[in-house]
């Protein structure tokens, strides 16, 4: 008994098509014909199944005709190798030497590597094995291929475009992953647009983790510019998380700086190497929130070499005010001929009433502006 396998290249032509089927409407593009404006997803999604046809005859050339037990083998090289998928015996009719039957191969198995099909009838195994090859166009879904489109010819201007709805299309509910030990997992680059663009409705449009225990370069998120903005957010919203109404940046820390800001630089562009600027309708705004009243400062501003602190007001307004129930309470230790002011302060538990005495000695010209009328309202 022997087997002639004259329609085989047809069969292998349709798992070629059964691979290219994943790039749905966006294929025709890449190939250079027209794709639907808006494509449709399809009611039903096609199996892994493929037909497999042969020509079955005697060792005299004589068509047969009958039930045959027919059993299919996939290996991964021409003689021994591993076997990567096995179908198991099945009854197939055959008619003058014609049968057909359908190959429910998985598509984990089409990586790239070559294939070679074992074909074993009525428990003859028959030889040699018959190699697998794939249509032309297939060979741009090998691992390694480049598939290349020009960006104004597709639709949206994506170069790849991966929707996802639900969990339908889903790698852990993701539509696109990367991983890799070193380099760019997912890399994007756009001269003059966005190299990364996410949005969402509610939730994150973009989100970063670190699980790694490198206290020096656990960065969940990275970004740095050579000659613009670290990073610049926005928002238009007029949602509040929590308390605050739509921030453009917003931190959070379980055990340390919900934002962490530093200058590195002595002086540039007419400003002091601030760790972090603030301009708005209030510069800053700041709220402390420890209930047990030690550490609940809204602001706690500390210098290890300079002024902890330096305010200045506009024209005709206060440097500082203090609008609290006890004012300013002031605690330190210095030579009192290099002190800017001192100030008698109010230490007891009542308001300050008319006619109390408040004190301030020792004013001496600033040295940021060479003014001496500190406190001017």
């Amino acid at each position: 008994m022997k087997s002639k396998t004259t329609l085989f290249q047809i069969s292998i032509t349709a798992v070629a098509l059964l691979l290219l089927g994943g790039l749905g409407a966006y294929w025709p593009v890449l190939v250079g014909a027209n794709a639907p404006e808006n494509p449709l997803s399809p009611d039903a999604t096609i199996g892994d199944a493929i037909t497999y046809q042969g020509y079955l005859t005697d060792e005299n050339d004589v068509p047969l005709n009958g039930t045959f037990t027919m059993r299919f083998q996939i290996y991964n090289a021409q003689a021994g190798g591993t076997l990567l998928w096995d179908s198991g015996n099945s009854n197939i009719p055959v008619n003058d030497g014609l049968f057909e039957t359908r190959l429910g191969i998985t598509t984990d198995i089409f990586n790239g590597e070559e294939l070679w099909l074992a074909q074993t009838i009525n428990g003859e195994l028959l030889t040699p094995r018959q190699e697998m090859l794939p249509a032309a166009m297939a060979h741009t879904l090998r691992p390694g291929a480049i598939v290349k489109g020009t960006a104004n010819a597709i639709p949206n201007n994506y170069l790849f475009d991966v929707q996802m709805n639900n969990n339908v299309f889903a790698f852990n509910r993701g539509a696109i992953t990367g991983q890799t030990t070193t380099g760019n997992a997912i890399y994007g680059l756009a001269p003059n647009g966005r190299a990364l663009y996410g949005q969402t409705e509610n939730g994150y449009a973009v989100y970063g983790f670190d699980g790694g225990s490198n206290a020096n370069q656990g960065y969940a998120g990275y970004f740095y510019s050579t000659n613009g903005i670290g990073v610049y957010a926005y928002s238009n919203g007029n949602r509040t998380h929590p308390n605050i109404l739509a921030p453009g940046v917003y931190g959070q820390s379980n055990q340390g700086v919900g934002v962490y800001g530093r200058g590195d630089t002595s002086n540039s562009y007419s400003f002091y190497n601030e760790g972090g600027y603030f301009e708005g309708g209030k510069g800053l705004f700041a709220r402390g929130t420890d209930t047990s009243g030690e550490q609940g400062y809204g602001a706690r501003i500390y210098s290890n070499d300079y002024r902890g602190m330096y305010v200045q007001g506009g024209a005709g307004w206060f440097d500082g005010y203090f609008g609290g129930d006890t004012g300013i309470s002031s605690f330190g230790y210095t030579d009192r001929s290099f002190a800017s002011q001192a100030l008698v302060v109010n230490l007891g538990k009542t308001a300050i009433e008319p006619g109390d005495l408040v004190a301030m000695v020792g004013i001496t010209p600033s040295p940021e502006n060479g003014q001496a009328d500190v406190g001017r309202g």
